[in-house]
Formats: C-alpha cells, sequence, structure tokens
C-alpha cells in the first residue's frame, strides 16, 4: 500500500512539474538585443520589470496583438534593464520584480538635487520628483520640483552592440516645475537630459540640467549623478 502511494506521489509532483513548466513565463525570442516571448501565462503590464535566474533585468516595452489562423496571440516585449556577464539566454525562466524605483543623486557646481521615479503603466515615462539646493552668489536656496522623466534604452538604437556601456545604458530626459525658496516663494521650472549606465541595481550618469525661475532666466549647466535602481 505504501508503494502505492509513494508511485501516486511521483506522478502526481511529475505532472506538477510538466505543467508548471508549460506555463513558465520565459524569455522566448532573442534576437541580438531585441527580447521578447508569447508563452505569458498571464499577461504583464507595460512597465513591469522581470527578472531570471542569471540576474538579467528586463521592462515590459509594449504589448503586440497579432491574429494568426484566427487566433489570438499576445507578444511581450521588453527593453534591457540591465545584462549580466552571462548574457540573457532563450528559454531563461522570469520572474516578476514588479516595478523598477530609480533615486539619483545629482550634483553641480551650480546644483544638487535628490530624485526620485518609478516605472508605471505609461512607460517609458516616469512620474518625478526633485528636491535639492541652487547655489548662486554666495547663497544657497531650497527648491521641489514635480515632472516627468522619459528613458531610451540604448540597446534600442544599437540592437547588434553587447558592450555594456551600450547595452546597459539609457538616455535620459526631463521636466519639471515647482518652487524655489529664498526671501520669497519664486516659480521654478527645469529641464534636462542624461546619459545612464547601470551596475547591477546601481548607476551612474552624466547630467546636463537648464533650471530657471521667476528670479531670472538661467542656462544649462553639466553635472553628474550616482544612484540605486530597486
Amino acid at each position: 500500500m505504501g508503494r502505492v502511494k509513494l508511485k501516486f506521489l511521483f506522478i502526481f509532483l511529475f505532472g506538477f512539474m510538466v505543467v508548471s513548466a508549460s506555463y513558465a513565463d520565459t524569455a522566448e525570442f532573442i534576437y541580438r538585443n531585441m527580447v521578447s516571448s508569447s508563452d505569458f501565462s498571464l499577461i504583464p503590464n507595460v512597465g513591469t520589470a522581470y527578472k531570471d535566474e542569471d540576474g538579467n533585468t528586463l521592462i515590459v516595452r509594449r504589448i503586440l496583438n497579432q491574429q494568426n489562423d484566427e487566433k489570438d496571440t499576445n507578444i511581450v516585449v521588453f527593453d534591457k534593464h540591465y545584462t549580466s556577464g552571462s548574457g540573457i539566454k532563450s528559454g531563461s525562466i522570469l520572474s516578476k520584480k514588479g516595478n523598477i524605483y530609480r533615486a539619483n543623486l545629482i550634483g553641480s557646481l551650480s546644483y544638487s538635487f535628490i530624485d526620485f521615479s518609478f516605472t508605471t503603466v505609461i512607460y517609458p515615462f516616469e512620474p518625478l520628483i526633485m528636491a535639492g539646493m541652487t547655489y548662486s552668489n554666495g547663497s544657497s536656496n531650497p527648491l521641489v520640483l514635480l515632472g516627468a522623466r522619459i528613458t531610451a534604452p540604448l540597446s534600442n538604437f544599437f540592437s547588434s552592440v553587447s558592450f555594456t556601456l551600450v547595452e546597459d545604458a539609457r538616455l535620459e530626459g526631463y521636466v519639471a516645475a515647482g518652487v524655489r525658496i529664498s526671501n520669497t516663494v519664486d516659480f521654478a521650472c527645469s529641464y534636462g537630459f542624461a546619459y545612464k549606465h547601470n551596475l547591477g541595481i546601481f548607476t551612474w550618469g552624466i547630467y546636463g540640467i537648464w533650471l530657471s525661475g521667476s528670479w531670472g532666466v538661467g542656462s544649462i549647466s553639466p553635472g553628474i549623478s550616482i544612484g540605486v535602481n530597486i
């Protein structure tokens, strides 16, 4: 009787493993830097991040719907966020991370900022919060800005390049508006652009930021950043 129970238990576990593997979410199609999949059991939202067993991280860029032989097929298209040394392999099982949260410390001779943003269903756009200080004429003034950031992975533009400074990098741009506090509360607005490179969860970047407001017209200032993506 005990052998019969063990036999049925073995058959059940084997069948469960087969069914689980059949419905596993994988990096199904890989062509150069392009990663996509049509085998998702549950279609994810745009902006959702996934990680494979080797530590590679992908972000859902868009969902394509194709009709073949009267059958609808949903294809999940990914952006590369971070590629480990082993690279992304076809058939790698993906596990859901959720949203990517970004925090950066940005500095130059004219300003310093801490910013925060995260991926949502409007990816590649991200809501953005910035807080910091401006420095001019020997004085410093705090300011707070709200806006949006857009990201564009460089691997989308250079699909045949596997060099880390391209494959794990992105261009960013942002616009934001808010207030600066001095003797009065001044309106402030800013836009900027950056090159960012991921090193695991860490990131570094080179910035160009324009900041202006009711106190006067500003100019573009260069800066550098360090941050984390979790």
